[in-house]
């Protein structure tokens, strides 16, 4: 801070009026010498004690810095006077600069008040200090002052083009500079340019009378006089005040237009009474169950009249209109039911009245004051404003608020003793390390979280307490686990606890109250609440959690056991196959079976298989997400030169017709990233890194993804200061990870009103080799030398060794060539496989993640109870569901005991392992008995001592056919869409560890037959000569 003189600088003000003085003011406390230029031979020096001008013949001929009124720059011509910076200012604030010139963007006003008041300029004294700093080089950003200070609210006119590009231009600039200054503002401006514009309806009866010009709304012409008189207040000048109020409604339209997509349906409602058929009759519920994911709210007018006519409008008067006054109301009631998670607003010119209240008694979040109206007064109305200016800011903030006040936590912690984590337990251990906490008693993020989430969830519980943690499984959660509440000394009722991300916690709740509420009743998991929400204070992300019921369950929860532990437990025992396959089938039969059914009973479609299992498979490019400081503006106006992969959002564009549009954009991409890795190779260049500030510098090709779904989110704060987003094609379901700046994603997507799969639009550079598919290439490699060496040719790439190790496969088992078709050609960005062939597939509601896991069994009961509804789907690929719980099956536990078994021989590793793995793979498509036939065909190639060692193998093999038998023949899936989904989980699994605790140290056999798995499955169900046909 500079609150003294700087001993040698020196200012000058150029200004005739009275402003010189407060600027004289301002400057003499930090400059030893303030000239003043008030005409063209006039020139002054300021005095400071007495106060008072001394006039002066001419000026020094170096002065540091000069403030110039922009009407008043003439008088420098005549000067020579030299200054190292000039500031220009002027009354609106909005000076035009010439070269090197710096502008102030501060209205100020010369002919009210105190002349000597500082604050007249809009300039303060912090302005000052900043200058201070910039011109003796402390500081090497410009001062605030020099950035425009845009009016954020209702009065921005953004009604054209060329108004909207100006002002997203002087945001551009903000957003590059601003950020130390202001940090609400900053982050006000990241979130309105950092590329989402969700959807936001507004229905009101205005929206008959305006229409939609080039982006812009405007008011229709040649309104007729009896709609305007229909309105307004009779009088002759009517259709004036309507024109002027539907200006005001435009002007409204257009500024929210700046952050969110406007749809402002026109609503026709006969003159029937006003009741709820006649609300729904008009509300567009279609389509909004169609972009329900994309809304990001409501804005209801209380005062909905019916469509005017002139015979109508005869008959109209004051108590007519008192008779729609709740037509608002009704339709606030129906949209916060239908659509819970999407928070409806009043938009009113009412002041608070029975009216407003009954709207936010019916599910109203708040509401936005209607500046003009035609509605009737109330009785007993005050001047007192419940409502604020509707604006895009103001919609923000309320947004932040509808989620805090709907679903927040405590903001501090009520029971500092209520979770009891004192005793050295199993459980506590298991939870704080799940959790990241070391000591609870410490004030850090997640200390807090679990408190404040545990409170919220048990607010009349005196003491919790963790009975038992579920620690495997591959969901987003940080932890899952059962508690025991009790309250004044009695018991209650144990529940089933997660805790994740605020995202992911918001996505399971709405799969859960959108899939599986309505159509499960039993052996579910319940969610008997909203989710809780916590956020900290220093950017970490923000947590949420949910509280399960499971109702017929007995509180013996230490009895219960996972379908994984059931297989540790009994997958070894002479009929051990009797217990599995009892529990199994009858989970599949009484839970899935039901689940199914409605997509079972319904013909098989056609889509491409990135459409089936895009979300399942790796996703099909890596890359950096660039920073929306290093974006330029073309793109966030969309007019650019980078390479565009847009999806469309019409559902009426033939689906058809979006496939060979993609495939074509795609098979372009592939072709400009294998020019991108020969210039990278050519200039020693490594893949993009989400930290390089000049990655837009060097020869990545841009990529701009235009309404890609939103699927995933994550940072941490600290280092490595690292997030990253996963975007879902929404027709296609291919996916996309982009590794981001944690900041730079914080803010634009750590928004806690933000719901998965609200479209985005980014500029990204992508890897010329796919990140996610070297962490599968390296696991195989980590683990394969086990049973089997890779070639060291230098003239083999990565991806030919591990295609070495399917021919050493096909060799050792006497196969014709190429019988196995490698999935990193089949499932990678240069195959046309993802979206150039249609296969024809059952389309119903999935779990998602049927993962051994997630299915639980009480003691004594044989049908399992489903858990973590994270990835539910409504329309996904139902043997999707039954190929992730073979998949999970052969990983956790035939592959590891096969690898087992494989140590016990005395002949070739490599022959042993390979020959084992045929014989099981060869036993479940054989239609007899496959323990037999495992059996049979094993003894001729190994010499095995007693049969006893075969029971593990044949038992589970009997659970594996089993699932294939109820998907073929229940679920009335083909043997090709079972085995693609085979396919691409084997393959997206070889990337994680095996979980199997029994035979641990053989687990590393899992990414390697998972690997070969995948192609045995593809090439049976694609021959290897298969041609996509052409685009």
């Amino acid at each position: 801070m500079y609150s003294e003189t700087n001993q040698n600088l020196t200012a000058c003000i150029v200004c005739e009026d009275n402003r010189w003085k407060a600027w004289g003011k301002l400057l003499s406390n930090r400059f030893n010498k303030v000239f003043v230029i008030s005409s063209d031979n006039s020139y002054q020096e300021l005095i400071l004690e007495p106060p008072c001008p001394k006039n002066l013949e001419e000026l020094p001929n170096f002065i540091n810095v000069a403030f110039v009124h922009e009407a008043n720059e003439s008088f420098l011509t005549n000067i020579t006077t030299k200054f190292d910076y000039i500031f220009k200012w002027t009354s609106s604030g909005t000076p035009a600069i010439k070269e090197k010139e710096l502008p102030i963007y501060r209205k100020n006003y010369q002919n009210s008040g105190d002349k000597n008041n500082s604050n007249l300029l809009g300039v303060k004294s912090n302005d000052i200090e900043e200058v201070v700093a910039y011109i003796t080089k402390q500081s090497d950003k410009e001062p605030s002052m020099c950035f425009p200070t845009l009016e954020l609210y209702q009065s921005l006119e953004a009604n054209t083009i060329e108004k909207r590009k100006h002002y997203l231009s002087l945001l551009s600039s903000l957003l590059k500079h601003y950020e130390e200054n202001n940090k609400g503002y900053y982050q006000s401006i990241y979130q309105l340019m950092g590329s989402l514009k969700p959807i936001v309806y507004i229905f009101d009866d205005y929206n008959r009378y305006i229409m939609e010009v080039d982006g812009s709304y405007t008011n229709k012409p040649d309104i007729e006089v009896y709609i305007a008189n229909y309105y307004c207040k009779h009088n002759e000048k009517s259709d004036n005040i309507f024109t002027e109020i539907l200006k005001g409604f435009c002007l409204m339209l257009n500024n929210l237009s700046l952050s969110f997509t406007i749809k402002a349906p026109i609503l026709d409602i006969s003159t029937d009474k006003e009741s709820y058929e006649l609300i729904c009759s008009a509300l567009p519920l279609t389509e909004i169950d169609r972009k329900r994911s994309q809304i990001a709210a409501f804005i209801v007018d209380l005062e909905w009249l019916p469509t005017p006519t002139k015979i109508f409008y005869k008959n109209k008067n004051e108590q007519g209109k008192q008779q729609w006054k709740k037509m608002g109301c009704y339709a606030i009631d129906i949209l916060s039911q239908r659509y819970p998670e999407i928070p409806s607003f009043i938009f009113t010119g009412l002041q608070p009245s029975e009216e407003v209240q009954e709207a936010l008694t019916h599910g109203a979040s708040w509401g936005f004051q209607k500046e003009k109206t035609h509605h009737y007064s109330p009785t007993g109305s005050t001047e007192q404003h419940l409502t604020g200016q509707l604006n895009y800011i103001n919609l923000e903030h309320q947004l932040v608020r509808a989620v805090n006040v709907r679903y927040g936590s405590y903001q501090t912690v009520p029971f500092p003793k209520q979770l009891r984590l004192d005793s050295n337990t199993v459980a506590k251990r298991q939870l704080l390390n799940k959790l990241g906490i070391k000591q609870l008693e410490t004030e850090n993020f997640q200390s807090q979280a679990l408190r404040k989430l545990i409170a919220k969830l048990f607010p009349t519980a005196d003491s919790v307490e963790p009975v038992k943690v579920l620690t495997s499984g591959k969901s987003q959660a940080q932890a899952t686990f059962f508690v025991t509440p009790i309250s004044q000394e009695d018991q209650l009722a144990t529940r089933f606890i997660k805790i994740g991300s605020w995202f992911s916690i918001q996505k399971e709740y709405l799969a859960y109250q959108r899939v599986i509420q309505p159509r499960l009743n039993s052996y579910t998991a319940n969610i008997i609440q909203k989710p809780i929400l916590t956020e900290g204070d220093s950017g970490q992300m923000p947590w949420g959690a949910l509280m399960y019921s499971l109702a017929g369950l007995p509180e013996d929860y230490n009895n219960l056991k996972s379908l994984h532990e059931l297989f540790e437990q009994y997958m070894e025992k002479l009929g051990g196959d009797i217990f599995l396959l009892e529990r199994l089938s009858n989970t599949l039969e009484n839970v899935l079976l039901p689940f199914y059914q409605s997509g079972i009973s319904k013909s098989v479609i056609s889509k491409p298989l990135g459409y089936w299992l895009g979300d399942i498979l790796p996703p099909l490019y890596t890359g950096v997400l660039i920073p929306l400081t290093l974006t330029p503006l073309e793109i966030i106006e969309q007019a650019t030169d980078a390479i565009a992969l847009i999806s469309p959002t019409s559902q009426t564009d033939s689906n058809t017709v979006t496939w060979q549009l993609t495939s074509l954009t795609l098979t372009q991409l592939n072709s400009q990233l294998q020019s991108q890795r020969e210039d990278c190779d050519k200039n020693s260049i490594l893949e993009p890194l989400h930290d390089d500030i000049s990655i837009l510098e060097k020869p990545y090709k841009r990529i701009l993804l235009f309404n890609w779904c939103l699927s995933g989110v994550e940072w941490e704060e600290g280092n490595p200061k690292e997030g990253s987003i996963i975007l879902v094609h929404p027709q296609l379901g291919i996916r996309i990870l982009l590794r981001g700046q944690t900041q730079d994603i914080r803010l634009r997507f750590g928004a806690t009103w933000l719901r998965p799969n609200m479209f985005v639009k980014v500029l990204a550079c992508l890897d010329t080799q796919n990140q996610e598919f070297r962490k599968i290439d390296k696991n195989i490699k980590e683990n394969i030398s086990i049973i089997d060496a890779l070639p060291n040719k230098t003239s083999c790439s990565e991806s030919e060794k591990l295609t070495y190790l399917l021919r050493v496969f096909e060799d050792e088992n006497q196969l014709n060539k190429q019988s196995l078709r490698s999935p990193f050609q089949a499932f990678g960005d240069n195959s046309s496989l993802l979206y150039g062939q249609e296969i024809e597939g059952r389309e119903g509601a999935i779990h998602g993640d049927l993962n051994l896991n997630n299915i639980l069994y009480p003691a004594n009961e044989t049908v399992g109870w489903l858990i973590d509804f994270e990835r539910v789907k409504e329309q996904g690929m139902i043997a999707f569901d039954l190929a992730k719980l073979e998949v999970e099956i052969w990983n956790h536990h035939l592959s590891p005991y096969i690898g087992a078994l494989v140590t016990l021989s005395s002949s070739n590793r490599t022959t042993i392992c390979y020959k084992l793995l045929y014989c099981a793979l060869q036993a479940l498509e054989f239609p007899g008995d496959e323990a037999e036939f495992f059996r049979t065909k094993v003894k001729e190639v190994f010499p095995i001592g007693s049969d006893s060692l075969l029971i593990p193998i044949s038992n589970t093999l009997k659970v594996i056919k089993a699932i294939r038998c109820f998907g073929l023949e229940k679920c009335k899936l083909s043997k090709n869409e079972l085995k693609l989904a085979l396919a691409a989980y084997f393959f997206n699994s070889a990337k994680f560890q095996s979980q199997t605790k029994k035979f641990e140290t053989f687990g590393s056999y899992s990414s390697i037959f998972a690997f070969i798995g995948s192609a045995w499955h593809l090439g049976l169900a694609i021959p290897h000569n298969y041609v996509a046909p052409s685009s």
